[in-house]
């Protein structure tokens, strides 16, 4: 399937275009575009395939993503358009599941060779931490880029992280991307769950709950511009809360996995002021045991191929060699990465 093919179906996402700066480990880079959001938005049962038929004699990659209106989706898509593309005699195939936790247990348990998560999961499942029971045999084949969390709120109620304090947050699902930097964001202002009234709620439910006074604050997390987000700032009035630098520089120098993800003046409807705050670094992963050519030829192709994923969504314009160590040190890459980064004279 032709990636400029799938700009039709990803037309109803596309409702806004801004420029969004990301920056973290001393650099700084411009995309310009629209479509995203969560990328853990929840769907239910297993993995679905959704891109790509297998073609006869072919070899048949799948590849973990998250549901339709999740970030991970659309970047899903076009990186099993890169794999069929360049690796000879494959067929990859984009599936819907439930999200980062999900695409985890289903590289442990053999169901798919690929998985898109963001750092503050992989690390836990790499490690075997809640929300995992064990080690979760999972590498990284390379950071991909740089996803946001955005504190949403009714127009003029709440001006901090401080703020949330006695407040209702809905902070996503337990142990997804979104609860996790939620949790390191509110210990950088030293708040804990014993200082909010924490809701285990994510995506459209969290919008609603927030437009109609349910909760008082919402997380959620995506590349900018989110569509959840958008549609949610075209619709209510609200606020996104901006976190002072300070803050998250004492963060990111704790848990090197984050960096700061700006959202310039224009990426939402009513929202005049640039958004500083926390980013989580989404990678693509893989099981210990696959195959090193095929995961070799995978980071070949998929870092080959940024600019043909940034026409599916924006955020594939910072997929790049360069930047695809930025989980170096932090969780083990398979050997089939270091491979492909040491051709490219990045691994030392």
């Amino acid at each position: 399937m032709n990636i400029k093919k799938v700009l039709p179906l990803l037309a109803a996402l596309i409702l806004a275009c801004a420029a969004v700066v990301v920056t973290g480990c001393g650099t700084e880079t411009t995309t310009t575009g629209a479509a995203g959001s969560s990328d853990v938005t929840a769907t239910t049962g297993a993995a679905t395939e959704t891109t790509q038929t297998p073609s006869s004699g072919s070899k048949n990659i799948s590849i973990g993503t998250s549901g339709p209106g999740g970030t991970f989706y659309p970047i899903g898509i076009g990186i099993a358009e890169a794999m069929t593309r360049d690796m000879a005699g494959v067929t990859a195939t984009a599936e819907t599941t439930a999200g980062s936790i999900e695409n985890i247990r289903l590289l442990k348990a053999g169901k798919l060779n690929f998985g898109l998560a963001p750092l503050s999961t992989a690390i836990p499942g790499f490690e075997g931490t809640a929300p995992f029971d064990a080690p979760m045999d999972i590498r990284i084949v390379g950071t991909l880029y740089s996803d946001a969390l955005v504190l949403i709120v009714k127009k003029g109620s709440i001006a901090s992280v401080a703020d949330l304090k006695g407040k209702k947050v809905a902070v996503g699902k337990p142990g997804d991307g979104v609860e996790t930097a939620a949790q390191a964001l509110l210990a950088g202002v030293g708040l804990s769950y014993d200082d909010i009234s924490e809701q285990f709620i994510g995506g459209d439910a969290a919008s609603s709950a927030l437009v109609d006074g349910t909760i008082d604050a919402m997380f959620e997390l995506g590349a900018h511009p989110m569509a959840s987000v958008v549609e949610l700032s075209q619709t209510a009035d609200i606020d996104l809360v901006s976190v002072d630098r300070s803050i998250l520089e004492k963060i990111i120098a704790e848990k090197p996995q984050y960096v700061i993800s700006t959202a310039e003046v224009g990426v939402y409807s009513g929202i005049d002021y640039a958004v500083d705050n926390l980013g989580n670094v989404a990678a693509l992963i893989t099981g210990a045991a696959e195959d090193e050519q095929t995961v070799y030829e995978a980071a070949k192709a998929v870092y080959a191929h940024g600019a043909d994923i940034a026409q599916v969504h924006p955020a594939g314009a910072q997929i790049a060699a360069e930047n695809g160590l930025q989980a170096k040190g932090i969780v083990d890459y398979h050997p089939g990465a270091i491979k492909f980064f040491t051709e490219e004279g990045l691994w030392k």
